[in-house]
């Protein structure tokens, strides 16, 4: 059942990942970028950070949790996120599911994300609590948060390094805070709820 969904979720990421939009002829707030992909919708605040298509970056850095890449959308029941991180001696970020986005721009309200260290450290944080070390990452790898209705995974590349129990029926948007460096090939979108599955079944 665990490969079941993994491969389900790897197939869905697969399956939008080359489906890109043509948002030059739109204008008003909450414009995409103009090659960024029709499942996502994304926005940004704060000083420094470059949005182009579904990446984010923030090539010279703030020195401060100040700045962050968000979704406009969000889901409730099930969600998932996935991005693969700038690797390097620059890298100084955050990244995941978050419930309230608008808060503030800093890492300590994004209710469950990867740390990404210029060490090439993966850690993980849920709501400013340090949850662990969970090993290094390369050039390539792809990062995954999901939210099932029932329990919140994070992968690396389809690997699963940690599961914790959530929550139903919360409604998840795509967030980040960023220092410096950034993410490349960010998805975002709906997962079937499992508890849904289950009521129904």
């Amino acid at each position: 059942a665990v490969y079941t969904a993994r491969q389900a979720l790897l197939n869905k990421i697969a399956a939008v990942a080359g489906t890109i939009a043509a948002w030059s002829g739109v204008s008003g707030a909450g414009k995409p970028a103009d090659n960024a992909s029709s499942d996502i919708a994304l926005t940004v605040s704060g000083a420094g950070l470059i949005l182009s298509g579904n990446s984010c970056d923030r090539p010279t850095g703030g020195g401060a949790w100040d700045a962050q890449c968000y979704s406009v959308d969000g889901y409730t029941g099930g969600a998932f996120c996935s991005f693969v991180p700038n690797a390097g001696a620059n890298s100084h970020f955050m990244a995941g599911l978050n419930t309230d986005p608008l808060t503030d721009a800093s890492y300590p309200s994004i209710d469950y994300a990867f740390y990404m260290a210029s060490s090439l450290n993966i850690s993980i944080y849920e709501s400013e609590s340090a949850q662990g070390s969970f090993g290094t990452y390369a050039p390539g790898d792809v990062l995954a948060v999901t939210y099932d209705g029932i329990n919140v995974r994070y992968l690396q590349n389809g690997t699963v390094l940690r599961t914790v129990a959530a929550s139903a029926g919360l409604k998840f948007y795509f967030d980040s805070s960023i220092v410096s460096s950034g993410l490349n090939q960010i998805r975002f979108g709906p997962l079937t709820s499992i508890s849904d599955v289950t009521a129904a079944a």
